[in-house]
């Protein structure tokens, strides 16, 4: 939370910078009404825009995600947050208080004094000497003064621009916002900078019905006085020296332009510094796994079935790799009572499980020799056997073993236990037995005294590095 107040105010400063820099002074007050209203918007709504930055991540590294421990900082002063609650509940009712008042005093004015309705405006005639000014569609005037019509029609016609104009609705806004922000000082400025632009709205109106500006500034003058009340429009003394410099100024569309054009980079430049990234965990998809399987299905059990029981009754028949890690992740995702009945998984020689590529490139040979009229003919038929002295023909010898040609080599016998283990420490490897992480001369020494056997070892590599698990085969 205070992060966010932070850069709320750092947005609400940079913005009212701004104004005072370029706008202020220009000829564009309508933009600048509503740039100014936007002002508490933009700065507390910035912070609260969060973007997503998605991040993917392996199926190894969801575990991990759990051993993160969020810290969470518990209130080493909770007797100073209970008296900073307390002070700012007190200024809220202050001010709420204040606000309250003053807007019953109004009303209460309204009621209780004599008034004369008009088709735009009501007028609410006063005892007291004060100066004029609007609330809502009510406008305060001296009754003596009005009733001798002398009140300038210049000063009825500023007046009837803050009816018009809605200028109180402005005014409710800024004060409700002064109510809850009633600590922050640039509420006030911002406020302030509200209500001069409303004198400068009403001047504009009043002086395309004013025969000469002068004339209008002398009338200011002898009219002005400092505010009635908070919720009203007046003609301010204070504000008179920036009204008169602002009422010599041209409009230019120019001008707007060019603060338009520079307004908008800095709207972009606030949303990219004050706005909050949320970052959302992506598992990695893989779309050649079924991830989302239960249990083996029966098609699934009976497709396993038929590879096991020939792979059992063929030790050395080659087997293609891609068909192997189907076969095991179907055995892997059998119920208990499925495995049961299913045949045993192969324990196949690692030599014989090729890869389609060899499959393929051991086809296109055979298939290139046989184009190229490289298959031998077939053999002459065997010569008539000998007759022996007695007409008894001896038995035929035996055929030769037929000749198997053009399969691919098998690759070398697996190193014993020990050479595989001494390799892998060579490579960097990290070792478990029994789920335990130890040492590759650990590992090493549980090879020797087991001499490889009633050992299950699973070696895994995931590009960067092999892990290696050594536990004793219950089986």
């Amino acid at each position: 939370m205070e992060i966010y107040f932070l850069k709320a105010v750092a947005c609400l400063s940079i913005l009212l910078l701004f104004y005072k820099l370029l706008l202020e002074k220009e000829n564009m007050h309508n933009f600048k009404r509503f740039f100014l209203l936007m002002v508490p918007v933009i700065s507390f709504g910035i912070p609260a825009i969060s973007f997503p930055e998605y991040v993917i991540i392996s199926s190894r590294g969801t575990a991990s995600l759990s051993e993160v421990s969020i810290s969470t900082a518990a209130a080493n002063f909770p007797l100073f947050e209970i008296l900073l609650s307390s002070f700012y509940i007190m200024g809220l009712i202050f001010f709420g208080s204040r606000f309250l008042i003053n807007l019953n005093s109004l009303l209460k004015r309204a009621r209780n004094n004599p008034k004369v309705e008009t088709l735009e405006a009501t007028h609410v005639l006063l005892k007291d000497d004060i100066s004029p000014h609007t609330f809502w569609s009510y406008i305060y005037l001296n009754r003596n003064k009005f009733e001798n019509d002398q009140i300038p029609q210049e000063v009825m016609d500023h007046e009837l621009a803050h009816v018009r104009q809605k200028h109180t609705a402005d005014i409710l806004f800024m004060e409700l916002l002064q109510v809850l922000l009633w600590f922050l000082p640039l509420v006030y400025l911002l406020k302030k900078a509200v209500r001069l632009n409303h004198e400068f709205l009403a001047d504009s109106a009043a002086l395309q019905k004013a025969e000469n500006i002068g004339l209008y500034q002398e009338i200011l003058l002898s009219f002005s006085s400092g505010e009635q009340n908070n919720l009203v429009n007046s003609i301010n003394y204070q504000s008179i020296k920036k009204r008169f410099t602002v009422m010599k100024k041209q409009p230019s569309q120019k001008a707007i332009l060019v603060r338009t054009i520079i307004f908008l980079p800095l709207l972009a430049i606030l949303l990219y510094s004050f706005s909050s990234r949320e970052t959302i965990m992506l598992e990695e998809y893989k779309p050649n796994d079924e991830l989302f399987q239960e249990k083996a299905t029966p098609e699934m059990v009976t497709d396993y079935n038929k590879w096991a029981k020939h792979n059992n009754e063929n030790k050395n028949a080659f087997v293609k790799v891609e068909v192997w890690k189907r076969m095991k992740y179907i055995y892997s995702i059998m119920t208990p009572a499925q495995k049961k009945e299913a045949e045993e998984f192969p324990d196949l020689n690692p030599n014989y499980i090729i890869t389609i590529e060899e499959v393929e490139n051991h086809s296109k040979n055979k298939t290139s020799r046989e184009r190229n009229g490289e298959v031998p003919s077939p053999p002459p038929p065997p010569p008539a056997p000998p007759v022996s002295e007695d007409g008894q023909i001896p038995p035929p010898p035996p055929p030769p073993a037929q000749e198997i040609k053009d399969l691919p080599v098998p690759h070398p016998p697996p190193p014993s236990p020990e050479e595989a283990i001494k390799k892998w420490m060579n490579e960097d490897a990290e070792f478990f037995y029994n789920g335990k992480k130890v040492s590759g001369k650990e590992a090493l020494k549980v090879v020797q005294e087991n001499d490889g056997r009633n050992l299950k070892v699973n070696v895994k590599d995931d590009g960067s590095k092999k892990t290696v698990r050594i536990s004793d085969n219950k089986k």
